[in-house]
Parts: structure tokens; sequence; C-alpha cells
């Protein structure tokens, strides 16, 4: 059995995990005799992936927003786009080259150790192409894995692997490239009272995929979007203090009166903002672009 693909995450920490290319895979295939018999199809739980235990079946109930079963139901929406946007009307290639009874099987290698994830979205995406296709994951997801590990194998119709082989593997690129550079700043603040948050600036289709990347690192999601949290920034003050001397506590006012129990985080840029947010009892303080010295004492009046 042949090294179907090989994974590699990026050599150089300063690469962005959002904006630039997460490394690069190769693939090889082979048509070997006898595939590997499929194993027995059971329930796809996020608790056999995720790094935070659940005991929920996938899509047995409504997912709560930000949850890893909403994280895997906006995923196969992605999945479903790419295919399209890759596939269109079909691998002309494989179809010209390959029987349609042709099966093959072969291995997912890591070439290069990191944080693994993006795994329980491969046999969903495989089966969108041909439902005959099977994955078989001998890793679990969110691990640290060394060069040379055998994430699993892939088996079924020749024609519907090539064909959905380059979605696969992107998937698995990117969000294993987030999850590892992501995990490598976790380690770094371990020990201390601080978190590694995410952001909203995401590539556009690709938020939940990129979030739930974070969450595999080890970081925590922030706003997944405009409507789970009050975030009031410069813009939102600046337009309030044409109405009041104090714009802070207007917005946390009106705020509160729009959706009361929803979280109100304020950004600040000096120390003066901070007591002013601190008095009207706003949730969380946002420090924007503030020299470290001011961070110090910011912490501090807080």
């Amino acid at each position: 059995m042949a090294d179907w693909g090989r994974l590699i995450l990026p050599k150089g920490r300063e690469i962005d995990p959002v904006s630039s290319p997460l490394g690069e895979w190769m693939a090889a295939l082979s048509w070997p005799k006898r595939p590997q018999k499929c194993p027995e199809k059971r329930a796809l739980r996020v608790a056999d992936f995720s790094c935070q235990s659940e005991s929920r079946v996938l899509g047995s109930m409504e997912p709560e927003i930000g949850s890893d079963e909403s994280y895997f139901q906006e995923v196969l929406k992605l999945i479903d786009v790419a295919l399209k946007e890759d596939i269109r009307t079909g691998d002309i290639t494989s179809q010209a080259c390959i029987d349609k009874g042709e099966t093959i099987s072969g291995r997912l290698l890591l070439k290069q150790g990191g944080r693994v994830a993006g795994l329980p979205f491969l046999e969903p995406l495989f089966q969108k192409v041909d439902p005959h296709v099977c994955v078989r994951l001998f890793i679990e997801e969110g691990s640290e894995q060394r060069a040379g590990t055998v994430l699993g194998t892939v088996t079924g119709p020749a024609q519907a692997i090539f064909s959905a082989e380059r979605v696969a593997l992107n998937i698995i690129q990117h969000a294993s490239g987030i999850a590892t550079i992501t995990a490598e700043y976790v380690e770094r603040l371990e020990g201390m009272a601080c978190e590694i948050l995410d952001t909203r600036k995401t590539l556009p289709g690709l938020r939940a995929l990129q979030k739930y990347a974070v969450k595999v690192g080890g970081g925590k999601n922030h706003r997944l979007g405009l409507d789970d949290r009050f975030i009031i920034k410069r813009h939102h003050i600046c337009f309030l203090a044409r109405e009041t001397r104090h714009p802070i506590r207007e917005a946390i006012r009106k705020a509160r009166a729009f959706r009361e129990g929803t979280k109100i985080e304020v950004e600040v840029k000096s120390l003066d903002m901070i007591e002013e947010v601190i008095e009207s009892g706003a949730d969380i303080i946002r420090l924007d672009n503030l020299s470290l010295s001011l961070v110090r004492k910011a912490v501090a009046l807080v």
C-alpha cells in the first residue's frame, strides 16, 4: 500500500495561518490487488474527534452556536462548495484514464510533526463524491504527531478518491496549520492567567473551519459573528460623543437596553477610558494598541 497523502505543516513560524498557504501536500496513489475491507459503520460523534468532551451524536439535535456540532455542519457546507468548485462537471482526466470499477487504497502520512486537525471531515467529504469510499483513522483529532505518522487509510473507487483528493488535502492542511501554530502560542502561555483568543479576521466562507482549528489547537473562540456579543469600538463612541459628554456610559446603557444579558466588551485606547468603562459596568475591556507599559498599568487598574 503506497502513501496516499503526505502532510507538510509550515516550517516558518512567521507564516500567517489565515492568509498564507499552510504547507504543501504530496500525493502518491497505488492500485493494490486486495484493497482493505471497509470497517462497519458507526455513529459519528464529536467526542471521537474533539479536544473538548462531547457526547451528543451529530445531527441529533439543534447545535449550539460555536459548538463542535455547529462547526461540523458549517464545514460540511464548505465542503459542498469546495467540491463543486473543483470537480465542476467532472474529473475528466480520471474518467478518461481509469475504469469505473477500479479501486485503490493508500495511507495518509504526516511528513512534518504538528497538531493534526480536520480528520472528522475526511469521511463525509469523500462520501459526498462516492458513498463507497471508506476512511479509517488511526489517531485522535487534536493530537500531537511526529513526522512519519500514518494518520489513516482511504479505500474505495479510484475515480472518486482522485476527484476528492485535492479538497481533502486542502482541508486537513489548512486546519492542521492553524491548530499547530495556535498550540505553540498556547504552550508559551502555560501557567499564566491568560488565554489565546481568535478574531473575525477569517477568510470568507472559512470561518467555521478556521475557528474550529483554533479550538483544536487549544485556543478560545472570541466572537463568531456580529450578533453574539456587543463590542463597542471607537467609531461607536465617536458617534455618541456628538450627543453626550459620556459616550462610553451611554453606549453601554444602550447595549443593555437593546439585548439584556448579552456580554458587553469595550475597546479602549487610554487609561482614562478604562476608568469610565469600569464604572459603567462593562463585562470585558479590550486594550487597543496600547504600549507594553500602558498594558501593565491597565491590568493593575482592573
